[in-house]
């Protein structure tokens, strides 16, 4: 049983204390009632201020207003107050999941009439896995608990913004948790409550770090402008970003380009991939441009569809892609047909070589979130292992949480100890990134078989873990990590048929 993880375990074991009005009692928020929480921020990350005049408009920052009584108890005006833990800011964004909330138990001893009677069946988390270094602090487990049972919903009608917002207003959207081992272990639990939230949480890291190192240029004449008025908004997750680069890895001629034309840039093509599209603020998108002699990467903002302005001339938009897996993400294509977009909206143009030599020796490294998928199908496969009492499915549960845990930690120590890049070193990496991904589809498939034909069921959450993992096989591949990934299942073929 030592993959059981209670959320809740006793009186007086809680972080914090918790106020009166969100302790102890099972509360369901709509999300209408708190409404806009998209504009929510962490106070302690992100401080208010005006919307700044010009083409894009930072959203609003409202604190939690009244919710009124719900079940006979009523919630506080405001959670941003002096003296409120951060455990109840979450709490109250974790309502607006309209899920059954439970906050953690109070530090207070004294008991209460009613208190384990109004409380749910306590839920237990499968988790054969667990961290490799650092735990999250408990104060986060009921959002991620809320996220989780949101899942299948947000796989078939998209992850809503207020999903975004919740972590924001916990601090976990924006700039990256320290130390490293912190913000990995974040990336794997969100994966494992849900991959579609998780990839466009994903998207706000490369806009993140554009936005820190812009500096202006003869090329990006306003970049510090852009950079003043986006990084703040977008460190503290009041803004959400979006990102469409993935194009700029593909050997074959560009699709998407970007040319001179005056004093702006001319775009052509189409961008196959933009995630998060309709439910962020703006969009870094990445364009090959080649003038003469010059192989450059132009980075430009652009107001994106939860902005509400419409798009530039020359600029449309697909439907939502029907995706096997992550359709919940807000993915579409876009086309350019002679677009012009201006200087003021350029962040950054970098030479491309320059680009590519950086993007491949982060790309090549095992990614967090396969992990997390891991652990998701490994506590499937422990589950059906539990309810059926089948001693088969228990064993490969723990036999493949092992191999997770030493695969992870070698790829995370790799990370750690080798900060340098060489081709050996990334070879190592690509190695390691292939075992992950193929662990990764080898879990999800034993827990399929292991839940029979219920897996086969639309929104179960065996199947969608399915689908997640073979996303992972394509996700930011690269002609090399493909070669080492079919290297290895031709070896491992080889070897079974050799057995």
């Amino acid at each position: 049983m030592s993959c059981l993880k209670p959320i809740r375990t006793g009186p007086g074991q809680g972080r914090f204390k918790v106020p009166v009005a969100l302790r102890c009692v099972a509360l369901r928020q709509s999300c209408a009632d708190i409404g806009a929480t998209s504009g929510l921020h962490h106070p302690r990350r992100c401080q208010e201020r005006a919307a700044p005049q010009g083409r894009f408009k930072v959203p609003d920052s409202p604190v939690v207003r009244d919710t009124g009584t719900r079940n006979g108890v009523s919630a506080p005006q405001s959670l941003q107050g002096a003296g409120c833990p951060p455990a109840a800011q979450a709490a109250a964004l974790a309502l607006s999941l309209n899920q059954p909330w439970v906050a953690p138990l109070c530090c207070d001893r004294s008991p209460r009439a009613g208190f384990e009677s109004a409380l749910p069946p306590l839920r237990l988390i499968l988790d054969c896995v667990g961290p490799d270094a650092l735990p999250l602090p408990a104060e986060h487990e009921p959002l991620l608990q809320a996220i989780a049972a949101a899942a299948a919903a947000n796989d078939r009608q998209g992850v809503p913004r207020h999903q975004l917002a919740a972590l924001a207003a916990a601090g976990l959207l924006g700039t990256p948790l320290e130390p490293a081992a912190r913000q990995r272990e974040l990336a794997e639990r969100l994966f494992m409550a849900d991959g579609s939230l998780c990839f466009c949480w994903l998207q706000q890291q490369m806009p993140l770090r554009r936005l820190h190192a812009a500096r202006t240029t003869v090329q990006a004449p306003q970049a510090e402008q852009l950079r003043h008025r986006w990084l703040e908004p977008v460190a503290c997750g009041r803004a959400l970003a979006a990102v469409a680069f993935a194009q700029l890895r593909r050997p074959a001629a560009a699709q998407a380009t970007a040319s001179r034309s005056g004093t702006g840039w001319r775009l052509e093509g189409r961008l196959d991939w933009i995630t998060s599209w309709d439910i962020a603020d703006l969009a870094l998108l990445c364009l090959r441009c080649r003038d003469g002699n010059a192989d450059r990467v132009v980075g430009l903002l652009l107001p994106a569809g939860a902005s509400g302005q419409p798009l530039p001339a020359g600029i449309s938009l697909s439907a939502p892609l029907p995706l096997l897996a992550m359709a919940g993400t807000h993915t579409r294509a876009m086309q350019f047909t002679a677009a012009q977009l201006p200087d003021s909206q350029v962040l950054f143009v970098e030479d491309f070589a320059a680009w590519s030599r950086a993007d491949a020796a982060a790309v090549c490294r095992v990614s967090p979130v396969v992990f997390g998928c891991i652990r998701a199908a490994l506590a499937d496969l422990q589950q059906a292992g539990s309810q059926q009492a089948d001693a088969t499915a228990l064993a490969l549960a723990a036999a493949l949480a092992d191999e997770c845990r030493q695969l992870r930690r070698a790829a995370y120590g790799l990370i750690d100890a080798a900060p340098d890049d060489s081709p050996e070193l990334r070879q190592r990496h690509h190695q390691l990134r292939a075992r992950a991904l193929e662990l990764a589809m080898r879990a999800a498939q034993a827990a399929v078989i292991a839940h029979a034909g219920s897996a086969m069921l639309a929104g179960a959450p065996v199947q969608r873990h399915l689908r997640e993992a073979s996303f992972l096989q394509v996700q930011a591949q690269t002609a090399d990590s493909r070669r080492a990934a079919l290297d290895l299942l031709r070896r491992l073929g080889a070897d079974g048929a050799r057995r």
